[in-house]
């Protein structure tokens, strides 16, 4: 079982909710909370190792790509947190895809996460 995140644990950032997974690369650390009310902000961490182009969408249940956290952009190391507002979204089941790009343009999916909303 992965350890929950510290601080001073190594080269991950203290600010990390939730557990770890032992990778390199990029990924989604956590969209929290989940489930989260209407009345509630929702964050969802990504964590680069290195410098990195990639996007982050939000799909929904159904597949259809609803919201987008990041447009596709050169990005800089490190933990970054996207928002999605209270009341932005309706209630049910939403994906949240992170996609990279490499220097020739080709597109990886990289990593996947679900949160849910309820009212």
């Amino acid at each position: 079982m992965p350890a929950l995140a510290q601080s001073g644990a190594g080269s991950q950032d203290s600010s990390i909710i939730g557990h770890l997974r032992p990778r390199w690369g990029s990924y989604l650390v956590s969209a929290y909370p989940s489930p989260a009310r209407a009345n509630q902000a929702i964050t969802v961490q990504v964590y680069t190792h290195t410098d990195e182009v990639f996007e982050c969408r939000v799909f929904d249940s159904a597949g259809r790509d609803i919201y987008v956290l990041q447009a596709k952009q050169s990005t800089p190391a490190g933990l970054h947190n996207f928002i999605i507002p209270p009341f932005t979204l309706p209630s049910g089941a939403y994906m949240v895809q992170l996609i990279t790009y490499t220097a020739s343009g080709a597109t990886n999916v990289v990593d996947y996460m679900r949160f849910s909303i309820i009212h």
